[in-house]
């Protein structure tokens, strides 16, 4: 694999990587502020938390062709 494709392959995981996670942080504190942890624990398996990594990517990876072309 070039460098190109290694470049935009991080450019675009890392900002999908920082969405989900500060998406999770405001899941698991709006929860928590409920007092109900034990929702948060049984929605929020690796599955769900694949599924939102892969939401973020496509939508970078559309912002960034919506930008740049």
């Amino acid at each position: 694999m070039n460098q190109k494709w290694k470049t935009l392959i991080v450019s675009v995981l890392t900002p999908s990587s920082i969405i989900s996670g500060i998406a999770l942080i405001v899941l698991w504190g709006y929860f928590s502020r409920l007092d109900r942890l034990d929702i948060f624990f049984d929605v929020m398996n690796i599955k769900s938390i694949l599924v939102l990594v892969c939401c973020t990517t496509i939508l970078s990876l559309i912002m960034i062709i919506f930008i740049f072309l």
